[in-house]
């Protein structure tokens, strides 16, 4: 058997061996994400997320960690992350395809950068908080990306109105006050 396989490698040129070598580290590579990766059940009703879902879920529970005796809305009791698979729809495809694969870094570079051997969504809560801190005052790229990422989790949890009572707002003040909405109005033409 072992003679059958050495013949069906035949020889090895420089060439040959440089492809065999780049397909087994993508193989190794593809095995490495997969193990690293745990295991999330995707819900149905949130399409846009796909693959993402598992970082951005992790990124809700890490950026709005809302113990029970808190005013604030918990999060369970808020659609936070059916409110970001409707942020992500809006995105388009070319952006959304930057923002997968900057996701894709956030979470595996906590493997190595971050020195914790697993993933951001395999991180305990203390773990999880401390690395997305340090993206927040990392590199530029570091910093644009997390700073994106907050703003769609927070937008997702803040534009429920169960969420303003715990923070004396009241809503928009045009509707406070009975002022009708003007639509899409022009400027002025003189400032």
């Amino acid at each position: 058997m072992a003679e059958a396989l050495v013949q069906a490698l035949g020889p090895w040129t420089r060439r040959g061996f440089l492809l065999r070598g780049a397909a087994a580290v993508a193989a190794g590579g593809a095995l490495a994400q997969t193990a690293c990766s745990p295991k999330v059940s995707m819900p149905a009703n949130l399409p846009h997320l796909g693959a993402d879902f598992p970082v951005m879920h992790k990124l809700v529970e890490t950026l709005l960690p809302i113990a029970a005796p808190s005013p604030l809305q918990p999060v369970a009791d808020v659609p936070v992350l059916e409110n970001l698979d409707a942020i992500f729809a809006t995105i388009p495809s070319d952006i959304r395809g930057d923002l997968g694969k900057g996701l894709a870094l956030f979470n595996y570079a906590a493997i190595v950068l971050g020195f914790n051997m697993r993933p951001f969504t395999a991180l305990k809560h203390d773990a999880a908080v401390d690395y997305a801190r340090r993206w927040e005052y990392g590199n530029e790229v570091q910093r644009s990306l997390m700073h994106a990422l907050k703003q769609m989790v927070f937008l997702a949890y803040w534009q429920e109105p169960s969420t303003w009572p715990a923070i004396g707002y009241d809503g928009p003040v045009t509707a406070v006050h009975n002022i009708p909405s003007l639509g899409t109005a022009p400027l002025p033409e003189s400032l």
